[in-house]
């Protein structure tokens, strides 16, 4: 298989997705457009989320990222965003 129609493949499993809350029966809200992520109980899931985190942690200098299961948070520490607000006060020169 080419590597154009792999990708094809993979774009057509991550578009157009659609889910809606339902409790106990009940639909809470109509179907709607699944804007991210991949589908839930699928089988490449878990290998793609694998994908998605291996460099994270390296991704974004600076920053502390914490993976815990499939949540990640980061963590900007103070002195960074004390920099960032001192670099977007100083007036732009052209």
């Amino acid at each position: 298989m080419c590597q154009r129609a792999v990708c094809t493949r993979f774009e057509n499993y991550l578009s157009d997705g659609k889910q809606n809350v339902c409790i106990s029966g009940a639909n809470y809200y109509s179907l709607r457009k699944v804007t991210c992520g991949v589908p839930h109980g699928s089988v490449l899931g878990p290998h793609l989320y694998l994908i998605y985190i291996n460099n994270i942690c390296n991704s974004v200098p600076g920053v502390c990222v914490k993976l815990f299961a499939d949540d990640t948070n980061l963590l900007i520490y103070l002195y960074l965003v004390m920099i960032l607000l001192i670099y977007k006060s100083m007036p732009v020169k052209n």
